[in-house]
């Protein structure tokens, strides 16, 4: 399509269009940027292209994690999925609300880390009393695929990620 297509480093961009595709018989067309490397013409302003997208790349990114970096500094939720026990507002995408389906599991959880149960013991014991873990909630949000006889089997690694969540 463009030569940023290609590549964003200028350097290495330069490299394939210069040495290797030369070197094994590559013909490369860039259409929207009017290139083709049989026009040895093109060859002259090809590597300022390659400069501009890289800067163009690294500008774009900037400004995007400056933005993210705004939202969050708000007190925006930027995240794409809410945390087990949250759901996003439907009036706010930003905002997260507690869900009422999953909250109680956290809850439980909670109470019992604060009983001193290990990770071990509480996947255990929400495995054993039938506690649906949160994959299960998203098979009935949105349709995804899970083994129902796996449905229960809690891991600890899980639970750590439940307890120190910073939401």
């Amino acid at each position: 399509k463009d030569q940023s297509r290609l590549g964003r480093n200028h350097i290495e961009t330069g490299t394939y269009m210069e040495i290797f595709f030369p070197e094994h018989g590559v013909r490369y067309i860039a259409i929207n940027d009017g290139y083709d490397s049989n026009e040895q013409s093109q060859m002259d302003i090809a590597p300022f292209r390659n400069i501009i997208n890289e800067m163009y790349a690294k500008d774009t990114s900037r400004k995007i994690k400056s933005a993210l970096r705004t939202r969050k500094k708000s007190g925006k939720y930027i995240s794409s999925g809410a945390p087990f026990g949250y759901q996003k507002d439907p009036a706010d995408h930003n905002h997260l609300v507690i869900d009422p389906n999953t909250a109680p599991v956290v809850e439980y959880i909670y109470s019992m880390a604060e009983e001193g149960l290990g990770l071990h013991r509480i996947a255990k014991r929400l495995h054993d009393e039938k506690v649906l873990k949160p994959c299960y909630y998203k098979k009935e949000m949105f349709g995804r695929f899970i083994d129902d006889e796996k449905m229960y089997d809690w891991d600890s690694a899980y639970i750590s990620q439940v307890l120190h969540s910073p939401v």
